[in-house]
C-alpha cells in the first residue's frame, strides 16, 4: 500500500491557502483604511458585494485547475475570470458600462 502524497496536491492546498488569504486580506485593507482616513467610506452591503465577487473569483479558479489539463487553456481561463471580476468591480464602482 502506498500512502505517499502526491506532491501536485500538496502544492495545490498551499496555492488554495496562500489564495484565500490573499482574498481576505482585501477585504481587510478597506476596513484598516476606513480607520485613518475619511475619504474611503464602504457600508455593510459594499463589504458583501466585494466578498461576492472575491467569493465567486475564488470558486471559479478553484474549478478551473481542478476540471482543465491543458496548462495553456488552464492560465487562459484564470485570466479571463479575473478579467470579468475586474470589470464587474470596475462597474460597481464607476458605472463604466
Amino acid at each position: 500500500m502506498n500512502l505517499s502524497v502526491d506532491p501536485r496536491a500538496a502544492n495545490l492546498g498551499r496555492l488554495r491557502l496562500a489564495m484565500w488569504t490573499f482574498f481576505g486580506g482585501l477585504l481587510i485593507l478597506p476596513a484598516i483604511a476606513m480607520l485613518f482616513t475619511g475619504e474611503l467610506r464602504w457600508t455593510a452591503a459594499d463589504f458583501i458585494a466585494a466578498a461576492a465577487i472575491f467569493t465567486a473569483l475564488g470558486c471559479s479558479i478553484e474549478a478551473i485547475v481542478w476540471l482543465v489539463d491543458q496548462p495553456f487553456l488552464r492560465a487562459a481561463l484564470i485570466c479571463a475570470a479575473i478579467a470579468a471580476c475586474l470589470a464587474i468591480w470596475a462597474d460597481g464602482a464607476v458605472k463604466i458600462f
